[in-house]
């Protein structure tokens, strides 16, 4: 796992190395989320997985794109979608209660059985809290993440080991 600087310099490293002719190379998401302007041409056929890709063609993820470029001036981003997806989560419990953020345990409730229509894809929650999302297979072109395909569908990771409180 790399992101940050660390994955522009490891990036960089393979290319300058001639392994990127050679050997794919696969990685989690973050390895080009956010660096694939440092790590430039370097970048080029790079396969990552996230519940993200740059040009997913869904409703919501071309509303999304559209409107955060005229808000911002900038390109969404997978940082910039999962804040979105922070604030529809929030919004789903604060409805549910009409805004009394004292039912704190009702809003978390309603957060949980939250069905979100997300940039990303379908969004919900299983019982141990955690994300029901697809997962995406993506390669570098055209300094973007582009999607290939989906890698997995309403992946839902039960926390077997994990309790809920």
């Amino acid at each position: 796992f790399f992101a940050g600087g660390g994955a522009v310099k490891f990036v960089k490293d393979y290319a300058a190395a001639g392994l990127n002719k050679a050997i794919p190379l696969y990685g989690a998401g973050f390895l080009t989320d956010g660096t694939i302007p440092a790590q430039g041409e370097s970048a080029n056929g790079l396969r990552t997985t996230l519940h993200y890709a740059d040009d997913l063609d869904n409703a919501a993820n071309r509303k999304f794109l559209t409107d955060f470029k005229t808000k911002t001036g900038a390109d969404g981003d997978i940082y910039a979608v999962q804040g979105y997806d922070a604030g529809a989560l929030l919004n789903e419990g604060l409805k549910a209660v009409k805004g009394d953020w004292a039912q704190r345990s009702d809003v978390v409730r309603a957060m949980r059985a939250a069905k979100i229509d997300s940039p990303r894809g379908p969004l919900s929650f299983n019982a141990a809290g955690n994300p029901v999302q697809n997962v995406y297979l993506r390669e570098v072109r055209n300094g973007r993440n582009e999607l290939v395909s989906i890698a997995g569908q309403a992946v839902n990771d039960p926390a077997r080991g994990c309790r809920v409180s």
